[in-house]
């Protein structure tokens, strides 16, 4: 019968964009779109764009790969795309968006630590309001 899954532990590890401001947001937002292009370009990965009705998406991706037209790919990922899979808000509001997305579904979500030392002091907010579970408005 296997084991129960109440000993298993979900560890969320997902890609963001996020950022102090809107414009840091827009700018993840844009690796993540190249990052994507690059990983739908893979026939493992193409059920996920399947459950989205985007199943044209990963053969064309791997088509430009394979004429190495690689600044072409991203133009194949578009708003949709990263707002089904990447998880986008300023430090002021990830929590809340992060909270929608996997609330109840995991204790644990891997957070990439900022660039930049200047936004330690949001970071810890942000790390501080996920490790308590509460929503975040800073």
């Amino acid at each position: 019968m296997g084991r129960d899954l109440k000993s298993f532990r979900l560890i969320v590890g997902c890609r963001m964009a996020t950022g102090r401001t809107e414009a840091d947001v827009a700018r993840e937002r844009e690796n993540a779109r190249q990052s994507l292009a690059f990983l739908y370009s893979t026939p493992a990965y193409w059920s996920s764009l399947e459950i989205f009705g985007w199943e044209s998406r990963g053969p064309a991706l791997r088509e430009l790969t394979r004429e190495q037209q690689w600044s072409r790919m991203s133009e194949l990922v578009d708003d949709d795309m990263l707002d089904a899979f990447v998880p986008s808000a300023t430090y002021d509001n990830i929590v809340d968006v992060l909270n929608d997305w996997y609330g109840g579904l995991t204790e644990t979500i891997t957070f990439p630590m900022p660039e930049n030392d200047r936004e330690d002091d949001e970071f810890r907010q942000v790390v501080a309001a996920l490790q308590s579970g509460s929503q975040h408005n800073a």
